[in-house]
C-alpha cells in the first residue's frame, strides 16, 4: 500500500473509529459497502478469510472432554459462561453438563419442583437451574401473605409447622387447627375440635398430629380423612414431630438433672403406640434444658433421632421404632460463649442430605467499617449416620444495632433476619463468595403483619411491640421450593418454582420482579448467577 492510499484509509476509518455503538457501526459499514464495486467486495472477502482468529479450544475438544471440564465450573460461573457464545451454550446447557452441577443442590434424590410435561431433559434441567438461581440470589418467582393470628399458647415453633408444601398452624384461640395446602387451589383444613387447649403441632405429606392440654394426640389421615386419637401424659409432652406415616413423642425427663427420657412411636399402619427410654451420654449431676434436647425422624420414617447438647460435646443417637440403638456418635463443640444462638426452637429437617440441629453466630470487629460474621453450625447427615461441625463467615459493613437471627440454612445459602437502624430487614447470605445482602423478595415490606380483630389487648400489644423497635419474634420453615417466615400474626411464604400452583399471591410482586430484572437493579445489577 502506498502513502497515498494509506492515507486514504486513515482518513476512512477516522470517523468511523469515534463511533461509540454497536449499531452505529454496523450502520457506517453497511454504508460503506455500498459504495464498493463487485471487484473490491470480493477482495475485502479474501482479505477477511486470510486473518487467523483465535481457536476456541474448549468446544474443539471431544464432546465427553469438554462436558467433564464444564462439570468443574460452579453452578454461578457455568450460568455465566452460557453468555460467551453459541457453542458455550449448548454445552452448558446439555443434560450431561447440567446434571452433575445439580447434583450437589439435590443430594437426597433429585429435585422436587413441579416440571411440565413433554420437557426435555435438557429444559428441565435449565428449570432447576434457574430455580437455583433463583434461591441463591434471593429473587423468588412469587410472595403470598398471610394474616392469621397464630397462638402464643408456647414456643411458636409448636404451634406452627411445614411440610411438602403445607402449612398447619393453631390459631390464637388455641382451639383451632389448619391445614393450608400452598400448591393446591389454597385450600385450607381447618378442624375446630371440641374446645380442648392444643399446645404442640407437627405435620407431614400423610398427616397431621396435635396434643391437647389434657394429653391427647389427634392424628388427622389426609388420604382417608380419619381421626386417630392416642392418649399420653398430659404434664411430660415436649416435642411431637411425623415423617410420612410415623409419629414420635418427647416426653420431659422427670427431673432436670436426669439420665433418661421417654419416647412414644406410633404408626397409621398398625396404630399402636411403643413406649421406651433411652439413656442419654451426661452424668445425672449436669442439669438437662429443653433446648439441649432435639428429635427427628428420618425421611422414610423408619427410625428416630435423638440429639443431646451437653458442654462442650453434642451427641445422638438413632433408634428403630421399637427402641433398638442403631447407631451413635459424637461431635466435639467450640466455645461459643458469646455466640448467639439459632434453631434453638427449630426441630431438625432434612434440608439437602444435612439436617442442621443447632447453630451460632458471632460478630467479630475487623476494622472501623467492617465486621466479620462467624457462623457454626452442627449438622447430621442421615445417610452416613454422621455428626460434622460446619464454620463459615463473612463481611459485611459496620453497622450501628447489628442483630442476626433465625437462619434457615440450605447448601450454602443462608436465609436470615437482620436488625438495624430500628428496621429489620430479610438477608441472603451465600456462603461460597462470603457475601451477604438484601433479599429482593423482602423488599417493600416488613415484618410485622397488620392485625385482625378487635380485642384491645392485643392491639395494644403490638402497638407497645411496634414502637419498642425490638425483633419480631419469628422462625423460618420450608424445602427448596417455599420458604416461610412465620411469627404471631401471621406468615409470609416466597415459592423459588415457577410453577408452584399458589392461586392467590401477593399483587403486585410478580410486576415488581420483571421490573427489576428489566431495569437491572437489585440483585441482578450485582451479577448473580443467571445475570448475563
Amino acid at each position: 500500500m502506498n502513502r497515498s492510499n494509506q492515507s486514504d484509509c486513515d482518513a476512512l476509518l477516522a470517523p468511523f473509529s469515534q463511533l461509540s455503538t454497536r449499531r452505529g457501526k454496523r450502520l457506517a459499514l453497511e454504508g460503506l459497502m455500498k459504495t464498493l464495486s463487485h471487484q473490491e467486495i470480493r477482495d475485502v472477502q479474501k482479505l477477511v478469510q486470510n486473518i487467523r482468529y483465535p481457536t476456541d479450544i474448549f468446544t474443539r475438544l471431544p464432546l465427553e472432554l469438554s462436558q467433564t471440564i464444564a462439570q468443574y465450573l460452579g453452578l454461578s460461573c457455568a450460568t455465566r459462561a452460557r453468555g460467551v457464545s453459541k457453542d458455550w451454550y449448548n454445552l452448558l446447557v446439555s443434560y450431561e453438563t447440567t446434571r452433575c452441577l445439580l447434583r450437589p443442590w439435590h443430594a437426597t434424590g433429585g429435585s422436587t419442583l413441579r416440571i411440565p410435561d413433554g420437557l426435555s431433559q435438557s429444559a428441565i434441567s435449565s428449570l432447576e437451574a434457574e430455580h437455583i438461581n433463583a434461591y441463591r440470589s434471593g429473587t423468588a418467582f412469587d410472595r403470598l401473605t398471610v394474616e392469621r393470628p397464630i397462638s402464643r399458647h408456647g414456643t411458636i415453633s409448636n404451634s406452627v409447622v411445614y411440610s411438602n408444601g403445607k402449612v398447619a398452624w393453631i390459631d390464637k384461640n388455641t382451639t383451632t387447627s389448619h391445614v393450608l395446602s400452598l400448591e393446591d387451589n389454597g385450600c385450607c383444613l381447618t378442624n375446630e375440635g371440641d374446645g380442648e387447649v392444643l399446645n404442640h403441632l407437627a405435620l407431614s405429606g400423610s398427616m397431621m398430629a396435635v396434643t391437647t392440654l389434657t394429653g391427647e394426640c389427634r392424628i388427622t389421615d389426609f388420604a382417608k380423612g380419619v381421626e386417630h386419637r392416642l392418649q399420653l401424659n398430659p404434664t411430660m409432652v415436649e416435642k411431637i414431630v411425623v415423617a410420612k406415616e410415623t409419629l414420635a413423642v418427647l416426653h420431659k425427663p422427670l427431673t432436670s438433672k436426669t439420665v433418661q427420657v421417654g419416647l412414644t412411636t406410633w404408626t397409621l399402619d398398625n396404630r399402636t403406640s411403643l413406649h421406651f427410654i433411652p439413656s442419654l451420654h451426661r452424668s445425672p449431676e449436669q442439669a438437662l434444658r429443653p433446648c439441649d434436647l432435639k428429635i427427628m425422624l428420618d425421611i422414610s420414617g423408619s427410625s428416630v433421632n435423638i440429639f443431646e447438647r451437653e458442654a462442650q460435646f453434642v451427641y445422638f443417637t438413632r433408634l428403630n421404632l421399637e427402641g433398638r440403638v442403631q447407631a451413635e456418635g459424637t461431635l466435639r463443640m467450640p466455645i461459643t460463649e458469646g455466640y448467639g444462638k439459632h434453631s434453638e426452637e427449630s426441630t431438625p429437617t432434612n434440608i439437602n442430605g444435612w439436617a442442621t440441629v443447632w447453630s451460632y453466630s458471632n460478630c467479630r470487629q475487623l476494622g472501623r467499617n467492617t465486621v466479620t460474621i462467624e457462623v457454626v453450625r452442627v449438622q447430621y447427615e442421615l445417610d452416613r449416620d454422621v455428626l460434622r461441625l460446619k464454620e463459615d463467615s463473612f463481611e459485611i459493613w459496620a453497622v450501628p444495632d447489628l442483630i442476626i437471627s433465625n437462619i434457615f440454612f440450605w447448601n450454602d445459602i443462608a436465609y436470615c433476619q437482620v436488625r438495624s437502624y430500628g428496621c429489620t430487614f430479610l438477608n441472603i447470605v451465600d456462603f461460597s463468595k462470603s457475601f451477604m445482602t438484601s433479599a429482593f423478595m423482602g423488599e417493600g415490606m416488613r415484618f410485622t403483619f397488620g392485625f385482625q380483630g378487635s380485642e384491645r389487648r392485643d392491639r395494644r400489644d403490638r402497638r407497645e411491640f411496634l414502637n419498642s423497635g425490638d425483633m419480631l419474634p419469628s422462625l423460618f420453615l420450608g424445602d427448596e421450593r417455599f420458604l416461610v417466615n412465620a411469627c404471631q400474626y401471621g406468615f409470609l411464604v416466597w415459592t423459588f418454582d415457577k410453577n408452584h400452583g399458589m392461586v392467590k399471591t401477593d399483587a403486585g410482586y410478580k410486576e415488581k420482579r420483571k421490573e427489576a430484572k428489566k431495569n437491572r437493579s437489585g440483585p441482578w445489577s450485582r451479577g448473580w448467577p443467571g445475570h448475563r
